[in-house]
């Protein structure tokens, strides 16, 4: 789980400390050092911290010291340094050693060496924009983000639903959205994210329904559906019928019901006296469920992954039958495990030509074309053939009918 920060105003520019040199600032009396601020030098001088005894008491000794433009406060639990001004023509640099005095600002932890970090000022372009540069900083980590879910702030705002638009664009991601506007249940309401998702046919975005804005069921939801471990056997799930740890039940009528189900708006309620479930555990787009789309985003992910890994592993992969059956068997590999998992299963299908009327074929059926049909061009580009997979979705069962015949 990772936490990301967005900013709605223009940022400051700022130098937060590295190692502080606590002991050794105490015996300096005329401390100093210049910094750059808005590309142009200033100095600061006149420091004494012989009193000082606490991290704010060294920020206090700077703040009364600083050029205008520049304040200095607790952050992150260490002395950071900010510009007044705002935006994308505040900067600040690393400190540097002054012309005069005693150079503090090793000991004071605001160089590069002594791990000090510093940013420019910063002016952001909308929520959209700054899921983009979260979406990049993880991917540089190498914790891509697949699940999304926003702050309450922005529930039931435009730009919430701008974000699923986003998300729809963003594949492979999956949004939960969260609303608490009464106009959810609302049939004759076009402006809540529900309708908005469903309306759009949006298979990335799911919305659910509480009545408690301090509540967070989206991410409960999403950790729920997230935690499948598919390597397990039967390890599948589907999300009605799930209880959500941590989250409180929002009481609906079966008018509020009806309404919420027709625009596929989960809600978590209770059903009879004591039990609490998540109904219905579904997408914006008709026909579409939540597992539905996480499972196969990650056959996806794991079919590509296993597949390139044969070309990863092997010295080359010959363009031959041969070779191509390399590519087959790893593809072989995810469809077996994801049958093993639930995700996929055998299917019975009608066959008037057998004695029972049906046939049951397999879960995954996997048909590699030729490499004798291959086109000169695909060898030249060293394209191998195309490896065509029919997979049957075990899907679930969420309601029945049931018939009874009584007879006197």
């Amino acid at each position: 789980m990772a936490v990301g920060r967005v900013f709605t105003k223009p940022v400051a520019a700022g130098l937060v400390a590295g190692d502080i040199g606590f002991a050794a600032l105490r015996s300096v009396t005329d401390g100093a050092f210049d910094i750059e601020l808005n590309g142009s030098l200033a100095s600061v001088g006149g420091l004494d911290f012989s009193g000082a005894s606490s991290m704010t008491d060294i920020a206090s000794i700077l703040s009364g010291a600083l050029p205008s433009g520049l304040t200095a406060s607790l952050r992150f639990g260490s002395v950071a340094i900010q510009t007044a001004a705002a935006g994308e023509n505040a900067t600040l640099d690393y400190a540097a050693a002054p012309g005069s005095g005693t150079d503090v600002s090793a000991l004071l932890g605001l160089t590069r060496e002594t791990g000090a970090q510093v940013w420019n000022g910063y002016t952001p372009a909308g929520l959209v924009a700054e899921a983009e540069l979260v979406k990049t900083a993880s991917h540089c980590n190498g914790r891509p983000v697949y699940g999304w879910t926003l702050d309450r702030a922005f529930r039931d705002t435009q730009e919430q639903k701008d974000f699923a638009d986003w998300i729809e664009s963003s594949a492979p991601a999956v949004f939960l959205a969260a609303t608490n506007s009464v106009a959810a249940y609302n049939a004759a309401d076009t402006t809540n994210i529900g309708y908005y998702a469903s309306n759009k046919g949006y298979i990335r975005t799911a919305t659910v329904y509480h009545n408690n804005a301090q509540v967070y069921p989206d991410i409960s939801y999403l950790a729920f559906l997230l935690a499948t471990n598919y390597s397990l056997p039967d390890s599948a799930v589907t999300m009605k019928f799930k209880q959500l740890d941590g989250i409180e039940p929002t009481m609906v009528t079966e008018t509020q019901l009806a309404a919420l189900n027709a625009r596929r708006i989960n809600v978590y309620t209770a059903v009879g006296n004591n039990s609490r479930t998540v109904r219905e555990g579904v997408q914006g787009a008709e026909t579409w469920f939540s597992d539905s789309i996480v499972n196969l985003d990650n056959f996806k992910e794991e079919l590509q992954v296993e597949v390139y890994n044969v070309f990863l592993r092997n010295r080359k992969v010959p363009y031959t039958t041969k070779g191509q059956n390399l590519l087959v068997s790893a593809a072989r590999k995810i469809c077996a495990k994801y049958a093993r998992n639930g995700v996929f299963a055998d299917r019975d299908i009608e066959d008037p030509t057998t004695e029972s009327g049906f046939t049951t074929v397999p879960a995954t059926n996997i048909t590699p074309v030729s490499v004798a049909f291959s086109t000169a061009s695909e060898r030249a580009e060293r394209l191998a053939p195309p490896i065509n997979i029919t997979a049957y979705e075990a899907s679930a069962m969420h309601r029945v009918s049931i018939n009874v015949d009584v007879y006197n």
